[in-house]
């Protein structure tokens, strides 16, 4: 398996559907496995989901087709890295309460900077 997918783990990437459950369970794969996730959809979460270090997530679109991480109002998206950052990139965050960040460095490239709709706490 060269990437996992949300999918791989039972996601439903609508937008409606509360993928948070499938979003950790790739997370952490990814992590295990050491391999980057690849975020084809729209993601919505309505709870935490903690992304271990050394996750690579990658969106497919670099445009606004961009796939979607929705959060609800009880989500939180929590990076909880130690050693070697992760990386995002090609993706949009939105509609969210709180993005939490407790590491060193959290590196974002090209739609996961530009379409942040707030900052990273």
């Amino acid at each position: 398996m060269d990437y996992a997918t949300p999918e791989m783990y039972g996601a439903v990437g609508d937008g409606v559907t509360d993928d948070a459950a499938a979003l950790s369970a790739c997370f952490t794969a990814a992590n295990t496995l050491r391999i980057p996730v690849r975020l084809k959809k729209n993601y919505f979460i309505n709870s935490t989901v903690n992304v271990p270090s050394y996750v690579i997530i990658k969106g497919l679109a670099k445009n606004e087709y961009a796939p979607k991480v929705i959060c609800g109002q009880n989500c939180n998206l929590a990076f909880n890295c130690t050693g070697i950052a992760n990386t995002i990139e090609g993706f949009i965050i939105t509609n969210y309460e709180n993005v939490y960040r407790n590491c060193d460095g959290i590196k974002l490239i090209g739609n996961a900077q530009n379409n942040v709709d707030s900052t990273v706490k």
